[in-house]
């Protein structure tokens, strides 16, 4: 990238502080287009290509990521690098997030600071009513504490299971020795089975409560705003002229049987006419016992429970959320309103990932909802600054659903983004995916000392160095590089100044001074202290001895919350 060989920066101090600079002019440019491949989506966020067997390694950083997403709760940024086990089926992660682990207080109901650890309570959980109970004690933990409480609701749910496998095979013993099965302080097949329920149920209300904050963040966010707008100005007219253009002369789409329970359980709950099409269609297919279809017809109808869902969903996160956000002292049912967001947030899941029809349908409007999203992020009423993370980077939100936009998928993207908490959580809990050993998380945390200074190079300096000065008109035929190094400085000076990009990650750009306002990045900081623990770093700025143990014996995957960053996204 640069003309200068590594031979002219004296030491490994000048090529870190480049590399800060460079890595602050590519965050200053197009934050939003340039985070994510393009080829590898499966393992981001929506699920891996049905007509295609993914990979071990598309799988595996796919749970990774899985697990990253789960340990959110509203702003972190999560990077979750696995260990090796040896010869035991044992699970380590390390983790690593941008957020401190001291970012919240605990109070009582009282205001009073809890010295206590709230591990010590959730141990003792052994119902809902119990969880809701803790909920209302500690409504907000910190980072670490959140970990460690997943770690503890997780592995609680391993060793349901392992308990009912093992009552399964005592019953298959006695069975085929004819014996009485034993029951003598032991739980029954159903008892067990029961709590393994239990266990997974409490681990998702869990996820649930502590997360809503960011699956309201992404109900409110720019992109999915302008997309629920866009499903809600669809008139019957334009549906189902999408589907007759997008159709032509296919035959019609079977309804699965799934998704024949799903819309039946769902009219239940509205009025008899609310849905005519759709409600007539699976009547006379269970009258008839024929196969109910996704045609012209039911299209409208189907686009309308869509919307209704998400419209449910987004209303119990508002309620829940505003819940934990008012006063301590505040009388509020935290059972109701979590059960509320659940429900409505697993038929919302149902929809999108358990109905080939709600695909399909996604499909055929995409071309509506692609005209719609086409946002100039340049005009001051549409600019991407409106939706920034605290640390003034782009969301995930915008981030995805751009990308999307661009392949032509931005509804699919959309519902993906809505569910993704509940895609995480079904995946990995299910039963192929618990492991038999309990998994181990570990929160690396980067003390106050440990966090960069605010050096860096002149990043007009940099400049000068990648591109050659134009000392007369004709070298702009005779080079290869059209771009002066005059006129790039110009270029990066006017795009920091416009109206819609004034945001921190442009400030290298406009300030006099060169400081670098960066901080570690999750997965950058696992990458580097596994590179360096395998050797192949013999220098390092590294503030102080780290032990380098935990790092020796990892795997090469990374799973990431939310990939916003071009340069990890390259490197890693």
């Amino acid at each position: 990238m640069s003309c200068s060989t590594l031979e002219d920066l004296s030491s490994h101090r000048d090529r870190d502080l480049r590399m800060r600079t460079l890595t602050s002019l590519l965050a200053a440019l197009s934050p939003l287009t340039g985070a994510l491949p393009h080829d590898d989506r499966a393992a981001a966020s929506g699920p891996v290509n049905i007509q295609r067997e993914p990979t071990a390694s598309q799988t595996w950083a796919k749970v990774l990521n899985h697990v990253a997403q789960l340990l959110v709760r509203e702003h972190e940024i999560v990077a979750v690098l696995p260990k090796r086990s040896g010869s035991t089926a044992h699970v380590s992660l390390l983790i690593a997030t941008d957020s401190s682990s001291d970012d919240d207080d605990l109070t009582s109901a009282e205001g009073y600071f809890i010295a206590r650890n709230p591990l010590t309570r959730l141990v003792s959980v052994s119902s809902h009513q119990d969880l809701v109970l803790y909920f209302h004690a500690y409504r907000h933990v910190t980072y670490r504490n959140h970990v460690l409480a997943v770690e503890c609701l997780f592995n609680a749910i391993v060793d349901a299971y392992n308990t009912y496998m093992a009552v399964l095979d005592d019953d298959d013993s006695n069975s085929a020795q004819g014996a009485s099965p034993d029951v003598d302080g032991k739980p029954t097949t159903t008892e067990a089975y029961s709590n393994f329920v239990l266990r997974t149920d409490l681990l998702n209300s869990f996820i649930t409560f502590y997360a809503v904050g960011k699956m309201r963040r992404r109900f409110h966010s720019v992109p999915f705003k302008k997309f629920y707008t866009a499903m809600r100005s669809m008139r019957q007219a334009q549906v189902e002229g999408a589907f007759g253009m997008a159709s032509g002369a296919d035959k019609p789409s079977p309804f699965i049987q799934g998704e024949v329970y799903l819309f039946e359980a769902l009219l239940r709950d509205h009025a008899a006419d609310e849905y005519p099409r759709l409600a007539a269609t699976l009547s006379y297919a269970h009258a008839a016992s024929t196969v109910p279809l996704y045609t012209q017809d039911t299209t409208w109808d189907l686009h309308r429970l869509l919307l209704s869902s998400l419209e449910s969903a987004k209303l119990a996160v508002d309620t829940l959320y505003a819940q934990i956000a008012s006063p301590i002292s505040s009388s509020i049912d935290l059972s109701t309103s979590l059960a509320d967001v659940q429900q409505t947030m697993d038929v919302l899941h149902s929809l999108v990932h358990v109905s080939p029809s709600i695909s399909l349908h996604m499909k055929y409007i995409e071309t509506i909802l692609s005209n719609a999203m086409d946002i100039n992020l340049h005009e001051p009423e549409h600019s991407f600054t409106k939706e920034l993370d605290p640390d003034e980077g782009v969301t995930d939100s915008m981030i995805e659903i751009s990308l999307a936009r661009k392949e032509k998928r931005v509804g699919e993207e959309c519902l993906w983004l809505a569910v993704r908490y509940q895609t995480a959580l079904e995946s990995l809990t299910s039963i192929d995916s618990l492991p038999t050993d309990y998994v181990t998380f570990t929160l690396y945390e980067v003390s106050a000392e440990d966090t960069p200074n605010n050096e860096m190079h002149d990043w007009k300096d940099v400049i000068h160095s990648i591109y050659r000065p134009r000392v007369s008109p004709a070298d702009a035929s005779a080079s290869t590089i059209d771009v002066s190094c005059e006129e790039a400085v110009k270029s990066l000076e006017d795009w920091a100044t416009s109206a819609g990009n004034k945001v921190r990650a442009t400030h290298i750009l406009r300030s006099p001074s060169h400081k670098f306002f960066g901080s570690w990045h999750a997965e950058a900081l696992l990458g580097t202290l596994r590179h360096v623990s395998q050797g192949h770093a013999k220098q390092t700025m590294l503030s102080r001895e780290i032990d380098f143990t935990l790092f020796k014996h990892t795997f090469n995957s990374i799973g990431v919350s939310k990939r916003c960053c071009p340069v990890c996204a390259k490197l890693l």
